[in-house]
């Protein structure tokens, strides 16, 4: 706040404002100082993600995906963007626009698991067994991936495709799922 009084329309302050009203439950605040921080510095792509963030909460898709949307226009490689935008056209089941977004994010970001994971998640919905094992594969080097590892272990234990069905791998994937979550199911 200090750095505020000074220049009511510092970007980072407001920003690092935003945050601190976000973490202690004030939304509205929250929004305002990320509207702020976003005009005084449109470049500043964490004010508009979070800008996002919190419309998409409220349930203001629209809006949420124009803040996204702007920070493509400034950066049109940005995987968080590209990912929060794939969550919104999730919603509607609109698998095709979600994986071309998926596919620039991981484009982006190919050593973030959870990218692929979703991009698994999108082609495996989408009918494409093949190509979502591929993207669960890349999602499976990180050991916290459980839902990679019961989808993969899914598709290998059921895939109608000869080439693809392994249960042993199946059953390797299901047991490292329970393991990660002491789940069952």
């Amino acid at each position: 706040e200090a750095a505020l009084a000074i220049r009511a329309s510092y970007a980072p302050a407001l920003y690092g404002l935003g945050l601190l009203e976000q973490q202690h439950g004030d939304a509205e605040r929250a929004l305002e100082l990320y509207r702020r921080a976003s005009a005084a510095l449109p470049g500043l792509a964490a004010a508009q993600l979070n800008l996002g963030a919190l419309l998409a909460q409220r349930g203001d898709e629209v809006a949420a995906a124009q803040a996204f949307e702007r920070v493509l226009e400034l950066f049109p490689e940005h995987p968080d963007a590209h990912l929060n935008l794939a969550l919104l056209l999730l919603l509607h089941r609109q698998y095709e626009p979600a994986a071309e977004h998926l596919e620039a994010a991981v484009r982006a970001r190919p050593d973030a698991g959870v990218l692929w994971e979703k991009l698994g998640e999108v082609r495996e919905a989408r009918g494409e067994h093949a190509p979502a094992l591929a993207a669960l594969q890349h999602a499976l080097s990180e050991p916290t991936r459980v839902n990679a590892a019961r989808l993969a272990a899914w598709i290998l234990a059921t895939a109608a495709e000869d080439a693809l069905r392994d249960p042993g791998r199946a059953q390797e994937l299901a047991r490292r799922a329970v393991q990660s979550t002491q789940r069952r199911d």
